[in-house]
């Protein structure tokens, strides 16, 4: 009998800490009315983007702790699609966030890459909104879109979800009471998501990177405007 009890509780516990991680798979779509294709060539450019977005995916690896949110780029793109899309969604290196600690991944920007620290969105007006996505009940929450410390445009419009109690989301856009599963950017991009697998991701594989250096917002763009003035 107590062997009954002991594997029991090891199903249970086993259950309940491999529940504690996940991946979120998003895909994303390019709003034609954005205004951000200002001419012929960035017509050209956005156009494109907006047929091949549809190719590609992004996630959100999590544990309880700690998430990571990527782009898939296996998908058969050439380097300028890709190079536009990230530019559209203004997509510039994986988001590494640990609690209350969001960190943006810059490579190949400047000779040496970059964990830059940025800051996790605070004022959001949580509304009893509710909409179910992929089967979860989510409630919609929103905050200004500010631009060089101005608002700009439309709010930014997120959906999440309290039942996935992780205060993470897609492209450095968190801080909500549940894992956010839809935001809309603006009038810029709609990040939805297409698959749900709670318990699939090692621990391991959610880490705070090591070979980048750490810096805060302001010492990254002092860095990057000393080194392309050089080229002026």
């Amino acid at each position: 009998m107590r062997s009954i009890y002991i594997i029991a509780f090891l199903i249970l516990f086993g259950n309940l800490f491999y529940g504690q991680t996940g991946t979120i798979t998003y895909s994303a779509t390019l709003d034609k009315n954005s205004g951000l294709a200002t001419n012929e060539i960035t017509k050209k450019y956005y156009q494109a983007a907006t047929e091949n977005i549809k190719d590609l995916k992004f996630e959100l690896l999590f544990n309880k702790d700690k998430s990571i949110f990527i782009m898939d780029e296996t998908a058969k793109l050439d380097t300028r699609s890709y190079d536009a899309i990230k530019s559209f969604i203004g997509y510039y290196g994986s988001y590494y966030q640990e609690k209350m600690n969001l960190y943006k991944l810059i490579k190949k920007m400047l000779p040496e890459d970059y964990l830059v620290k940025t800051d996790i969105i605070t004022n959001w007006d949580i509304t009893k909104t509710s909409k179910v996505i992929k089967g979860y009940k989510c409630f919609k929450a929103t905050t200004p879109h500010i631009v060089d410390g101005k608002q700009t445009g439309p709010p930014i419009v997120a959906w999440y979800c309290p039942e996935l109690p992780y205060n993470f989301g897609p492209n450095g856009i968190s801080g909500l009471p549940g894992l956010i599963l839809e935001v809309q950017k603006s009038n810029q991009y709609l990040l939805t998501v297409s698959d749900i697998k709670i318990g699939t991701v090692e621990t391991q594989k959610v880490k705070k990177p090591i070979a980048f250096k750490e810096v805060s917002e302001t010492e990254f763009n002092k860095q990057f405007d000393e080194h392309y003035m050089r080229f002026d």
